[in-house]
């Protein structure tokens, strides 16, 4: 447990009240008897003594906040939009009970408050605990809580104490809910025995699939001898392969990206979208990458499989809610990435952005041109923040906001016109369109590798 804030030993105003009464009886004294009577120096000393006691009591309070046991965690899977319970609980390993603790929680600034209360005022006897649940709603990303402050008070609230410490658990990474699969794609797939199952493919693999009588010409290698032992008849056997796929996919979380109302921006609809595109993948047996450009580059690795799904996930989590500006460019990250990549095969790149400007579209087609030349196919996502802000327009406002981001998507137009000059694959889209365009693409692309 880590201090992070102290304040020393403070006066509250009612002390402040009781000293003005005990001078106001002094001074009514004076005026009327021109003295000070026994009793009241008596009563003023007891009052005084009470009130040294009352700060001696604090500071000895004060002095058992590092025998405090506290912990934090989280009573429900970090996913966005799903209500997290968050517990808290106080363990007094001291000898000095806390007769009025003031406990408050500060949660993360993008969390919403639902039900319960992240302030309690509680007595916490020596070797007792105290323990508190709230109930949040929160947001995708890497969020960090405040602390956990503490306000310490006598039992008359003459002094209090107040300190922030910073908690085990203190960190929240709140995973993305993926997109799911459009149902009318669905149907496309079922209607073309596409499906979500891996696809394979007949052809020498490892996995046996059938036998066919010998027809001249085929390889003496794969002959069946035990049938032909029994049935007098050559027979060759059949094997299958897995046509798996090797997509990699780069998100370019600019402070662009974060523009709009929680819940509704650019990033989050591009993160959903990234995760049910890969479960889709991943589901089918691909393999895939994904690296996540931002204030810090996050990447998952190479891989496939459910574990390497959850890693996905945790990449998509571990974004930071920051107009700082991007660390490293796209077109670095995709050179980078490219690097890390095994070299056998040919991977796909898919790239997530907001609107570029005309000098990174020249930079992003060097790195891509760089890529092709190696095999690799390259496509973009541009994503225009505007339209991600339009979903929040009332019917009124519609014509002055269309007006407002002509610009806007006049510059989209042209930057996806030189991109496609130089040979990429671009499309702008915005919330409704992304995930069935990027899901078409992969899908493109599987029916031209295999």
């Amino acid at each position: 447990m880590k201090v992070l804030r102290i304040e020393e030993v403070k006066a509250t105003s009612r002390l402040l009240g009781v000293l003005i009464v005990m001078s106001f009886i002094v001074s009514l004294e004076l005026v009327l008897k021109h003295y000070v009577s026994t009793a009241s120096i008596y009563i003023i000393s007891a009052i005084i003594g009470l009130i040294l006691s009352m700060r001696v009591f604090v500071e000895l309070s004060a002095r058992e906040i590092d025998k405090l046991r506290i912990k934090r965690r989280f009573l429900d899977p970090l996913i966005e939009g799903e209500d997290v319970r968050v517990e808290v609980t106080i363990h007094n390993l001291g000898w000095i009970p806390l007769l009025k603790a003031s406990i408050t929680d500060l949660y993360p600034n993008f969390f919403k408050l639902l039900s319960g209360g992240n302030i309690i005022e509680a007595i916490i006897l020596p070797g007792s605990s105290v323990k508190f649940t709230y109930r949040v709603k929160p947001v995708l990303g890497k969020h960090v809580y405040r602390g956990l402050e503490i306000i310490l008070s006598d039992p008359l609230k003459l002094f209090n104490y107040k300190v922030l410490l910073d908690v085990e658990e203190n960190t929240a990474y709140v995973k993305p809910k993926p997109l799911p699969i459009p149902r009318r794609i669905m149907t496309r797939w079922a209607s073309r025995g596409l499906g979500q199952g891996k696809i394979r493919l007949k052809g020498i693999g490892q996995e046996f699939r059938d036998l066919r009588e010998y027809v001249p010409g085929d390889d003496y290698r794969f002959i069946e001898w035990k049938s032909f032992a029994r049935l007098r008849r050559l027979y060759v056997k059949e094997f299958e392969k897995e046509a798996s796929l090797s997509v990699v996919l780069v998100v370019n979380a600019t402070k662009d990206s974060i523009r709009g109302r929680l819940g509704e921006t650019m990033l989050e609809y591009t993160a959903r979208t990234v995760a049910g595109l890969s479960k889709t993948i991943l589901e089918r047996g691909d393999w895939l990458s994904l690296s996540l450009s931002g204030v810090v580059w996050r990447r998952s690795g190479y891989g496939r499989g459910k574990i390497h799904f959850h890693g996905i996930l945790r990449v998509l989590s571990g974004f930071e809610w920051s107009e700082t500006t991007v660390k490293h460019p796209l077109y670095e990250v995709l050179l980078e990435e490219a690097k890390r990549l095994p070299r056998r095969g040919k991977h796909y790149f898919i790239v997530f952005t907001p609107l570029l400007s005309m000098s990174e579209a020249e930079k992003l087609v060097e790195s891509a041109s760089i890529l092709r030349s190696r095999g690799y196919v390259v496509s973009v996502i541009q994503a225009i923040p505007e339209l991600f802000e339009e979903e929040l327009v009332t019917s009124r406002e519609a014509s002055l906001f269309a007006a407002l981001i002509y610009d806007k998507l006049i510059s989209a137009r042209k930057v996806s016109s030189f991109l496609r000059s130089r040979g990429l694959v671009v499309y702008n889209t915005g919330p409704r369109d992304m995930l069935p365009i990027v899901l078409g693409l992969v899908e493109k692309y599987r029916a031209l590798t295999v």
